[in-house]
């Protein structure tokens, strides 16, 4: 609304709050030009109190724009499988008091992140009960503080480690497990027969000890088995910094659901 005479026109109130609207005059050289008025005239704006609540709900709402924008990078960046791109603490079904409590301590893991440096955690249990799950959830989560998150499985791992070696190619792989944020290693214990596999697993979880950068170990192996297949010495670095081990012994999950 505007009119073309040097008289202001009368201040109106504003609908949503009552207070009276801006009244400006807008001439030619002006910077500011609101669409729809031609200078030289008057305009009429909205009221301080309601541009001011509208400029903030915009940056409210560009600041939301750019953290999931920020977290979709982050996950695509970390090697999550579709399957488990969805997977939150809110669609985990925890019944029983064994889940609420390994629920409850990956939500406190994740929420907490980086208050204890380096501190790590051990999931174990039988296959289908939920260990990825989670462990995507706090992927999740973390993407969405902007942290850097890697995850992959170990046959996966030694296959593409297998693949670049023969191509003559860099272990692009290995560089993004020792230098992310928190680094995941999924099916711990499966393929790992040989002196390479042990200490090419070896060296990027003491990488990342040495730089107190956390590690998640995924497991269906009993602690006892694993400890016997990574070495006390190992464990036992993992667990410092208030390292937890976390035990998944329920029944499968996925023989419920079918």
């Amino acid at each position: 609304m505007a009119a073309d005479s040097r008289s202001p026109p009368p201040q109106e109130p504003c609908e949503a709050c009552g207070t009276l609207k801006e009244v400006v005059w807008i001439d030619k050289d002006s910077i500011f030009k609101p669409w729809g008025v031609k200078p030289p005239a008057w305009a009429i704006l909205g009221c301080a109190p309601c541009n001011e609540r509208e400029r903030i709900d915009q940056q409210a709402a560009e600041r939301k724009r750019q953290i999931q924008e920020m977290a979709t990078r982050l996950l695509d960046q970390s090697g999550i499988g579709k399957r488990f791109r969805n997977k939150t603490f809110e669609n985990f079904t925890a019944e029983t008091q064994e889940q609420k409590e390994v629920l409850e301590a990956c939500k406190r893991y994740a929420a907490d992140f980086g208050k204890r440096p380096g501190q790590c955690l051990i999931m174990i249990g039988a296959p289908g009960t939920g260990k990825t799950h989670v462990a995507s959830a706090i992927i999740n989560r973390l993407t969405k503080k902007g942290k850097r998150c890697a995850i992959v499985g170990i046959p996966e791992l030694f296959r593409r480690l297998k693949s670049s070696y023969q191509n003559n190619g860099s272990a692009e792989i290995l560089e993004q497990l020792i230098r992310a944020d928190l680094s995941i290693l999924d099916d711990v214990g499966i393929q790992m027969n040989s002196d390479w596999e042990f200490t090419t697993m070896f060296d990027v979880l003491d990488a990342r000890y040495r730089d107190l950068r956390s590690s998640i170990l995924i497991s269906n192996l009993s602690f006892q088995r694993l400890e016997e297949l990574l070495g006390k010495r190992l464990v036992g670095r993992l667990l410092e910094d208030g390292g937890l081990v976390l035990t998944f012994f329920w029944k499968d999950r996925r023989l419920s659901l079918a």
